[in-house]
């Protein structure tokens, strides 16, 4: 007899669960894709002869944004995707440059900006000729960011 108790307390229990359960609303999820910005700051050295490389991840038609000065002689400063910044890797001579800037003068901020022509992960490369040089530079890249959002149905 307890056990027969204790059997239908158990089936109650499980059906006035489900019936609660049906009772609370749905709760379903959109995904709200948005543009939001990262940026960075660095300082870094760069041997004479050497180069240092900055890279981010552009989706086509957002943009990078970037600003720099350094202490050194001079400066050469390129944009590359990825496919020409692994032939530049490689020491290919027919590597394109998306934005090619030569630093000559310590006192001026240079700055630079490029729109992406297509998805992918872009280079920006410092090189310091013919002496070593520190840059400070400031990069700013559109990423894409997803918000969850729930709903009722």
């Amino acid at each position: 007899m307890k056990k027969g108790i204790i059997a239908l307390m158990l089936v109650f229990t499980l059906f006035t669960s489900a019936i609660a359960v049906s009772l609370i609303p749905k709760t379903s999820w959109v995904i709200i894709p948005y543009r939001d910005t990262e940026t960075k700051n660095l300082t870094f050295p760069i041997e004479s002869g050497k180069y240092y490389d900055v890279n981010f991840h552009l989706y086509s038609g957002y943009s990078v944004n970037f600003s720099f000065n350094y202490t050194g002689f001079f400066l050469n400063v390129s944009l590359m995707d990825s496919e020409n910044y692994e032939k530049y890797q490689r020491g290919e001579q027919d590597y394109a440059v998306i934005l090619n800037m030569f630093a000559s003068s310590t006192s001026e901020t240079y700055t630079g900006n490029y729109t992406a022509a297509k998805t992918d992960t872009y280079h920006l490369v410092f090189e310091s000729l013919p002496f070593n040089a520190t840059v400070s530079l400031t990069v700013s890249w559109e990423v894409l960011r997803f918000l969850p959002l729930p709903y009722r149905s």
